[in-house]
């Protein structure tokens, strides 16, 4: 710059359509003013970057006893914010269009300039982050000295609303020295709390020192930039606790980097405690922070991970991010979709890797997040097949957690068939009267004991050409056919679907399956668990009236009652039509279906007293 250039009128106006992206950047374009904070510090960090790459390829600069710093000085007194750094600073010439022209990014030229050195990392991309400050402020005052030789001090003022002039100043250092002066409403941002919350929120993993006042803020290293083999254990548990604020330590983590399709550094956790089972609902869907080259874009970012990885915490950070101009809000929604199916895929191999190299701590991680694998199944369509290898479950013949793989390796010769079953627990699946042919013929049978069970089973009904079946399905056949002396079974059967019974069931028939039990209810539609969930609903008030006649009726023609119950019903037919509906509440009872209690226990009442007499 020349010096009558320099003498000329130092008051400029902005351009009209400047001026208007200005009105735009400070009334419309950012949604929280605390924005302008990490913009500034991103801006400072720019410049110090460019001073590293500066001091690392030429030697002919001066200042060099000088470090890499940014520093926040706070005066609540003159309502007065002051932001410094140490970086590459500005000439007259780089004033004038860096400060003067919406929209034009010295980081985006000074890039384009050493766009083949990969270890330069710059954050602004659009030049217009500066302008955020006068959201919040009646006046920025920017005083700045070049880190080339024999260089002057500059002074940038303006209101943000016209115009703006530049001034020769006092000599400073080497750097950028921004003044806000805050309007009379957001005196918060002199606050030194608020101060350091919002930097630590955004800004704490800069590669420079961040200072406010005294105090170094970003005090946590960005670990997810080192190779896996620099960081230890206590630096993830460290680093875990910073993002989570969990007091406990992770049970896993998946620290990788990715260069196609997209650049991806990322660092997930998988916690050790579930915490919605202790009664914490409604959690965010996301517990991963998205960054851009260190800086906090979405600290709960939506739609990072499917809904079912909620419980995942950790961060990402993609320099490929096609941002807005504000960095709020990502243009690029098919960008999100593929950094999500990454994500995805290296949490789902993660998993089935830990269960075959550490079968104890997966078991351990199973028990306490199967439902949310459970609800990947059930609403992730595209990643079902891969999640159903996951899933494990306890067995008739074993109770440690068993892999479908697993059940079918021990499979009987000549089985066709996955079996199961839901319940509430080992114990009472294992008496269940469903399960007495399974016990008598030796197969086994997956026992499932979470309510979303069920709607696994709706979604999963096949695996590796096996067909998965419940065992209360009236479909079920294990080739127990009773053929002899079964002719006035037959005819009871008959009789108690239309003379007793009539629409609340659809058939009484002859059980295959029955070794002792004289009754049980079979589902010929959807599984008596889904029963069990339809009904619930009904009675919460949430569902719609539960369907009748989706179950048959199975008689055990060995049974003594069945048999007497074939003499009395001609006999005593009021006696042998109570005990017929005593049978089918107690057969209801049986598959957990609820029932007309107060009537069970009166005519239960007049059967023993018939016995009595």
């Amino acid at each position: 710059m020349s010096k009558q250039m320099e003498k000329q009128h130092k008051e400029f106006k902005f351009q009209a359509e400047t001026n208007k992206m200005l009105d735009i950047v400070i009334h419309s374009l950012y949604t929280d003013k605390s924005i302008f904070l990490r913009e500034l510090v991103s801006n400072a960090s720019d410049a110090l970057e460019k001073m590293r790459y500066i001091s690392l390829t030429q030697n002919d600069y001066t200042d060099k006893e000088i470090g890499f710093n940014i520093n926040i000085e706070l005066d609540e007194k003159s309502n007065k914010v002051i932001i410094k750094d140490t970086g590459i600073g500005m000439n007259f010439d780089e004033l004038k269009k860096n400060l003067g022209t919406i929209a034009h990014s010295g980081a985006l030229e000074y890039l384009s300039k050493v766009k083949n050195e990969k270890d330069l990392q710059l954050i602004g991309q659009f030049g217009v982050g500066f302008y955020s400050a006068f959201m919040v402020a009646d006046k920025v005052i920017v005083k700045t000295r070049s880190y080339q030789k024999d260089s002057k001090t500059y002074k940038w003022e303006s209101d943000g609303k016209t115009s703006y002039t530049i001034d020769e100043t006092d000599v400073l250092p080497r750097g950028t020295q921004i003044e806000i002066f805050l309007k009379e409403d957001n005196k918060d941002f002199t606050n030194d709390y608020t101060v350091k919350d919002i930097i630590k929120k955004h800004s704490s993993f800069i590669a420079f020192p961040v200072f406010v006042g005294e105090e170094k803020i970003n005090t946590v290293e960005a670990l997810w930039t080192k190779n896996t083999s620099e960081v230890t254990t206590e630096q993830y548990n460290e680093f875990y606790k910073f993002i989570s604020n969990d007091f406990q330590e992770p049970m896993f983590n998946i620290h990788f980097s990715t260069d196609a399709p997209i650049s991806i550094n990322s660092i997930l956790f998988l916690p050790e405690s579930n915490v919605e089972k202790l009664g914490f609902r409604g959690l965010e869907d996301s517990e991963v922070g998205l960054y851009c080259k260190k800086i906090l874009i979405e600290p709960k970012a939506k739609n990072i991970l499917p809904k079912w990885l909620r419980f995942v915490k950790g961060v990402v950070d993609s320099e490929d991010l096609p941002l807005n101009i504000s960095r709020e809000t990502l243009q690029d929604s098919t960008l999100i979709t593929k950094i999500r199916n990454i994500l995805t895929r290296k949490v789902i191999k993660f998993l089935e890797e830990q269960s075959k190299k550490d079968k104890e701590k997966f078991e351990k991680f199973y028990k306490e997040f199967s439902v949310f694998i459970k609800e990947g199944i059930v609403t992730d369509f595209e990643r079902k097949n891969d999640l159903t290898t996951l899933l494990r479950y306890e067995t008739l013949n074993n109770k440690e957690l068993t892999s479908f793989d697993q059940y079918i390796e021990n499979m009987k010769e000549g089985q066709e068939e996955i079996y199961f079953i839901t319940g509430s627990n080992h114990n009472s699946l294992k008496a269940s009267p469903y399960i007495e042919v399974f016990a008598k013929k030796g197969l086994d049978v997956i026992f499932a004991y979470e309510p979303v069970d069920d709607f696994v089973f709706q979604h999963f009904t096949e695996y590796k050409g096996k067909k998965i079946v419940s065992v209360d399905s009236a479909k079920l056949d294990l080739d127990e056919k009773k053929t002899e002396g079964i002719a006035d079974i037959e005819a009871l059967a008959k009789w108690m679907k239309d003379e007793v019974l009539k629409d609340k069931v659809k058939e009484v028939k002859i059980s295959n399956r029955l070794v002792d039990s004289p009754a049980i209810l079979v589902s010929e539609g959807m599984t008596q668990g889904m029963q069990r969930f339809m009904q619930a609903m009904n009675q919460s008030g949430q569902g719609s009236e539960m369907p009748t006649g989706l179950n048959d009726l199975e008689i055990n023609s060995d049974n003594e009652i069945i048999k007497k119950l074939t003499t009395l019903r001609n006999t005593n037919k009021k006696l042998a039509e109570e005990i017929t509906e005593q049978l089918f509440d107690n057969a209801a009872i049986l598959a957990g279906l609820t029932t007309d209690f107060k009537s069970l226990v009166t005519r239960m009442n007049k059967i023993i007293e018939t016995a009595i007499k």
